[in-house]
């Protein structure tokens, strides 16, 4: 019984140390005023119905491989992003390249929720890494959930965060997209 009464209070102990404990009035519940997490940066990701733009490298380029062609029943649009660097550069990025759907000029298909983890690269001059690459082909303007049929415009981003604090960017694109 003694042991038993010891674990209950190391039990308790690591719960209120954790935070897990009741909420107090200097730690309070959820704040429903929070907004809900975005899957571009304002000023910094091309947004929804905004040109895409040149971007510039910053010591990476990028090429990528996508189908010509996608049905305009089709959900997704698979591809495969090479990344190619100039510079020496320790860094995180995603496990999936950023794609973004073009058309007459103007961002419809931004790229879509993703989990947090990050993959550690290591590049030198001349190095190359590879990553996949999806959209799903709903605009993003919620006016319907496939594009219209129609040629579009396909871009990709891949965005390291370098060790020392800086972000460095590899754009590619655009490669060409016949929705029919």
């Amino acid at each position: 019984m003694r042991i038993r009464s010891s674990y209950l209070g190391l039990a308790t102990a690591i719960l209120v140390l954790a935070g897990c404990a009741q909420p107090t009035p200097a730690s309070p519940g959820p704040d429903a005023s929070v907004d809900p997490p975005v899957t571009t940066r304002p000023g910094i990701d091309p947004a929804c119905g905004q040109p895409f733009g040149e971007r510039p490298g910053d010591g990476l380029t990028m090429t990528g491989k996508f189908p010509a062609t996608a049905t305009a029943d089709q959900r997704t649009l698979a591809g495969t992003v090479t990344v190619t660097s100039s510079v020496t550069v320790k860094g995180v990025v995603g496990r999936t390249a950023d794609v973004y759907v073009v058309h007459d000029g103007r961002v419809v298909v931004v790229p879509g929720m993703r989990d947090a983890v990050g993959v550690v690269w290591e590049l030198t001059p001349g190095a190359t890494k590879s990553l996949p690459a999806e959209a799903l082909l709903a605009p993003c303007d919620g006016t319907g959930d496939r594009l219209a049929p129609g040629t579009y415009a396909v871009y990709a981003t891949v965005v390291l965060f370098a060790d020392d604090g800086t972000e460095i960017r590899a754009v590619g694109g655009p490669w060409p997209l016949d929705v029919r």
